[in-house]
């Protein structure tokens, strides 16, 4: 089986591939000249031909919260894969979903997880016995959180500052490869009739200005 993960934000483009028990990865920092849609095919492309060129039976892209652009193109060129290896399945977790799994492997308690809204705020989920519903945070309200919950700790792919700790997950590849491993957990066959990451509604970090005229 080969499963290929798409991982695009902030400024990361990450790629990891699995095929015949091997992983092949790379990433790319972006830069102003160089954007996540001249990347991120590159990159796929690269670790496609280290692997041998193999059929593609599943892909992963997180489907947000994330900016309009970075969504945009993973998930369009996700769905291009699926049109070029037509065996391929999509699944598309939140960034929470990932985040949290990888909070997982470093710590059994409960977890906050956030993400930066680029608002001033953060969106964040809880992750205990079963994961809240995601909130939004400004300063105080993180604070006051965490007093009230001491044993929850905070992660993140950011710096979050305001004198927190922040758990940082920011190795280059590390999310692309949380995917990959978020997937097998779930257990491919099973998400074959399982509706869980099947959502390819992109969950942004807020509605292009276009979109809000309609």
């Amino acid at each position: 089986m080969t499963t290929l993960s798409l991982y695009a934000q902030n400024d990361q483009c990450q790629v990891a591939l699995k095929a015949d028990e091997r992983v092949y990865a790379e990433s790319v920092t972006l830069t102003p000249t160089v954007s996540q849609a001249m990347a991120l095919v590159p990159l796929i492309q690269r670790v496609w031909q280290q692997a041998g060129s193999p059929d593609i039976d599943a892909i992963i892209t997180a489907r947000g919260p994330g900016t309009f652009t970075s969504l945009r193109v993973t998930l369009a060129t996700a769905q291009g894969l699926a049109m070029a290896f037509p065996g391929a399945q999509i699944f598309a977790p939140t960034h929470f979903d990932v985040l949290g799994y990888a909070a997982r492997q470093l710590y059994q308690g409960p977890i906050l997880v956030l993400i930066d809204s680029r608002r001033g705020d953060w969106y964040g989920q809880v992750y205990g016995e079963i994961p809240t519903e995601i909130q939004i945070f400004k300063a105080p309200d993180l604070h006051r959180f965490l007093q009230q919950n001491p044993a929850c700790r905070l992660m993140a792919d950011f710096e979050v500052g305001e004198g927190l700790q922040t758990h940082l997950i920011d190795h280059p590849l590390s999310l692309a490869l949380t995917q990959l491993q978020l997937f097998e957990d779930a257990n491919f066959q099973n998400l074959k009739t399982n509706p869980l990451y099947q959502d390819l509604k992109p969950y942004y970090y807020y509605q292009p200005a276009y979109v809000k005229k309609r």
